[in-house]
């Protein structure tokens, strides 16, 4: 599905103020696809999120179903995100690969962190409580950490997609008689 619908895929991440909808905010998403990245910042653009994703068909996210997608349901209830969806956690996982984004990127050796190396989840709520209190260079770096982990997912998607297509067809190649 992916080669076809390439140019209408969204590769998406989150960040929030915790780990529940219910009581974390959604701070910055960053939605990379069909030519473009875009970044929303609550306060700001995020209200324009749902539109935005609606020129998509397929979604790509890591740890998505779990995360990121039960927060900006929770957040924008009207949301229709786009009709397939690929996370890649679960997707690694099935071809062997285990653990959070950034160990999968080093293990499988894809993805660029220049300028956000060392930054990591639970810094994305300092950061942005750091920015609510008037340090403006701290939204900088959370929008910049949070471009890394969405861009990266792409690559990261094609290296699933090259696994899984070799077993497939390694797997169907006929074999001759000995």
């Amino acid at each position: 599905m992916y080669p076809e619908f390439r140019r209408e895929t969204a590769f998406l991440d989150i960040e929030t103020t915790g780990l529940s909808p219910y009581s974390g905010i959604v701070t910055v998403v960053t939605v990379h696809g069909g030519g473009r990245t875009r970044t929303f910042i609550a306060d700001d653009d995020l209200e324009e999120l749902p539109a935005y994703l609606g020129r998509f068909q397929l979604l790509v996210t890591f740890n998505g179903r779990m995360f990121d997608v039960p927060f900006l349901e929770v957040r924008f209830p009207n949301l229709r995100p786009p009709p397939a969806h690929a996370d890649l956690r679960f997707l690694l996982h099935r071809l062997g690969y285990s653990g959070g984004l950034k160990r999968i990127e080093q293990v499988i050796g894809v993805g660029d962190r220049t300028g956000v190396e060392g930054i990591y989840g639970r810094d994305a709520v300092r950061l942005w409580e750091e920015f609510r209190r008037g340090q403006t260079a701290s939204l900088e770096r959370l929008v910049q950490y949070n471009r890394a982990d969405t861009m990266n997912l792409e690559p990261i998607l094609d290296f699933a997609f090259a696994q899984i297509h070799s077993r497939l067809f390694r797997e169907r190649s006929p074999r001759l008689p000995e």
